[in-house]
């Protein structure tokens, strides 16, 4: 049964990926036994046992005193046995690693007299090691030196990794930024909340436009890029956040350029309309140029205040209606010590697509009182109201102490161009107009 175990013992060793080796404690490791593995690298047991080749022939020169140092320290330390990893030479001449558990054997009065050696060859995990240090190498490399900035954040938020760009933009150390969470660095109003981060889990990615406010409270428009990731075993998030802020102030600069345009090609069409007229002695036909420049200088007007706007979206409609009102009274010479305009205007900004119907409107019924509310010579008031209610509806009031519009005139079934724009242009704003003649002309107009 003995003699089993040994044999199966030995079979095992000599076929096993393993090689045992067990040299003499003397200079250069003469070979007193080697299993037949050590063929996987081209040698033969008798290679070593012979005396042709020691241990030492076969280690890397430049691994080789640093397997000296560690087996003389760890027998001077007195370890019983130790591992390390270095290089040896095939019998082809090629280069393999291995990882060698050093065993040290002593004799009865302690002198080391041996060393036994199991060995395995793990070149393709030294290689597989190189290759992942080598693409991390890349990874660091792009990380680190993309103008992007870039965040690596857990599931709950904490930032795990950033690159340089990261810190250069937001003004703070990557240390700092390690122990802030994705929302420290997000307006109150743009922070993402768990339900935003499961959608994105579902999705996988995602694109788009926010802001970020950076260590002195500056606010920086940017894209955000969000892909979930495995990063090292754990679900993570990495984040791609370009800078916009170049990119809006060229928008700005190009919508400014847009509107500025629109508003001289606005004044030009204006001035032909007034050369135009010129050609004419018809009244008739003067005053309906006359009316067309003024409503086209109202849509000028717009433009002109919108490029002057901090948001080029909205403007200040208060004051439009101011500098609007002043430019019809100066267009119909109007004398401003008989006829009197009273302005109570809130400052309420609104979009361009509510402006510029509503400068129309105002330039059609201011312009109705100024031509026929009142006779020659004859004094009088025009008031311009323009609120918003408590239910955030906004209210335009017009009215004059005028002689007020013919009784058997129906303003919403109109005979005039100018009535008509205002009825249309009520419905485009989504409004309601109502009319009241008891004490000259008001016009009241909700949206």
């Amino acid at each position: 049964m003995q003699q089993f175990e040994k044999i199966d013992l030995e079979s095992i060793i000599h076929n096993s990926p393993i090689i045992v080796f067990l040299w003499k404690a003397v200079d250069n490791w003469p070979v007193e036994f080697v299993s037949d593995s050590i063929t996987q690298f081209g040698y033969t047991p008798d290679d070593f046992t012979s005396g042709c080749y020691s241990y030492g022939d076969i280690i890397h020169p430049e691994d080789l005193e640093k397997v000296r140092s560690r087996i003389s320290r760890h027998v001077e330390q007195g370890y019983k046995q130790f591992v390390h990893e270095y290089r040896i030479y095939t019998k082809t001449g090629d280069i393999r690693w291995v990882t060698e558990r050093t065993f040290i054997r002593n004799n009865s009065m302690g002198k080391v007299t041996h060393y036994q050696g199991i060995i395995i060859d793990i070149t393709e995990r030294k290689e597989t090691e190189k290759a992942l240090q080598e693409s991390e190498k890349k990874f660091r490399t792009l990380f680190n030196n993309t103008n992007d900035a870039i965040f690596i954040c857990d599931m709950d938020g904490n930032f795990i990794e950033v690159n340089q760009s990261a810190c250069n933009y937001l003004n703070y150390s990557r240390d700092e930024l390690l122990q802030m969470k994705i929302n420290d660095i997000h307006p109150s109003d743009t922070t993402i909340d768990s339900g935003e981060m499961n959608e994105l889990v579902k999705k996988g990615y995602s694109i788009f436009e926010t802001t970020h406010v950076n260590r002195d409270g500056a606010i920086i428009p940017i894209e955000l890029s969000v892909q979930y990731i495995d990063y090292q075993g754990l679900p993570a998030f990495i984040v791609v956040t370009r800078n916009l802020t170049k990119r809006k102030h060229a928008e700005v600069t190009r919508e400014k350029e847009i509107h500025h345009r629109v508003k001289n090609n606005l004044q030009v069409i204006s001035s032909l309309l007034n050369l135009e007229a010129s050609n004419f002695e018809s009244d008739d036909v003067v005053e309906a140029f006359k009316n067309s420049q003024n409503r086209v200088r109202s849509m000028a007007l717009a433009h002109e205040k919108l490029y002057q706007s901090k948001d080029l979206k909205t403007i200040n409609f208060g004051e439009y209606l101011k500098n609007l009102a002043m430019h019809l009274f100066q267009s119909y010479l109007v004398d401003t010590e008989s006829i009197r305009l009273n302005l109570d205007v809130e400052d309420i900004y609104l979009y361009m697509d509510k402006s510029i119907p509503l400068g129309i409107i105002v330039n059609e019924l201011l312009s109705n009182s100024l031509k026929h509310a009142f006779s020659e010579n004859e004094s009088g008031v025009v008031n311009i109201k323009f609120s918003q209610g408590y239910d955030t509806n906004y209210e335009l009031l017009i009215n004059d102490n005028g002689k007020g519009i013919p009784e058997d005139m129906d303003f919403k079934e109109p005979e005039s161009l100018g009535l008509e724009l205002v009825n249309t242009l009520v419905e485009q704003v989504d409004g309601m107009i109502e009319l009241d003649k008891s004490c000259g002309t008001e016009f009241r107009i909700k949206f």
